[in-house]
């Protein structure tokens, strides 16, 4: 164990503190009207597992600023891939909001 406390309520604890990931309607519309390489759909999956990167290091993503400030970004796929996830984290309730998916090119003023 390194030390890390655990959240009241939390039910999920072997390990480190995980924070719960929480898909919004939006991403669950936007998976299914677009065209996401099967690679892609992958990686966001590996993504936001109960396990994955999003439940054990949210802040490790890109803090936004301007007016996406308090949100996050994370690539998905390698550093070259276009498509990128936003999210919001509440570090009271250890939960991670995903809000969108999509590629870069219109994810950021097509969602918010």
């Amino acid at each position: 164990m390194t030390g890390e406390t655990v959240p009241a309520g939390d039910r999920r604890h072997r390990g480190p503190a995980l924070y719960a990931v929480e898909i919004a309607r939006s991403v669950v519309r936007d998976l299914h009207g677009q065209l996401i390489p099967e690679a892609v759909l992958a990686a966001f999956e590996r993504l936001i597992d109960e396990d994955g990167p999003l439940a054990r290091h949210p802040l490790s993503g890109l803090a936004l600023t301007r007016s996406l400030a308090g949100k996050y970004r994370w690539k998905l796929g390698d550093q070259q891939s276009p498509w990128r996830v936003i999210y919001l984290v509440d570090e009271d309730q250890w939960a991670v909001q995903v809000l969108a998916i999509g590629h870069r090119s219109e994810i950021y003023r097509r969602h918010f």
